[in-house]
């Protein structure tokens, strides 16, 4: 049985959809046309224990290998903001975060007055 998020194919070597996973629970229109298809390589067993390296390769060395390149792979694939848009990005996490210290610090002496008070 496939998983929730995933649509079509079976799980030989045909591509699956894989939808987000509010999509995937409600069944709605998928509204930012997003999609991700994932295909299998013909043959390959789904599930189970990753296949084991030739006979007197390092194991460590190769997976690392494998892992960096994939690694690199991605990176090349990533859409990276702009210095601007980073700086504008950057200035609205410090705004939200001293607004909501400075809401706690107010927060924090005012209560500590009233208990103070009540304890008297």
């Amino acid at each position: 049985m496939p998983l929730p998020f995933f649509e079509g194919g079976k799980q030989s070597g045909s591509p699956r959809t894989l939808l987000p996973p509010y999509e995937a629970l409600t069944g709605s229109a998928n509204t930012t046309g997003a999609t991700m298809t994932i295909e299998q390589r013909p043959g390959a067993k789904s599930g189970g224990p990753a296949p084991r390296p030739a006979p007197g390769a390092a194991p460590d060395l190769t997976r690392t290998q494998s892992f960096l390149h994939e690694t690199l792979i991605e990176l090349k694939k990533t859409t990276w903001p702009t210095r601007e848009e980073a700086w504008r990005l950057t200035s609205v996490v410090i705004g939200v975060i001293a607004v909501l210290g400075l809401y706690m610090g107010i927060l924090d002496l005012v209560l500590t007055r009233v208990f103070n008070l009540i304890n008297k």
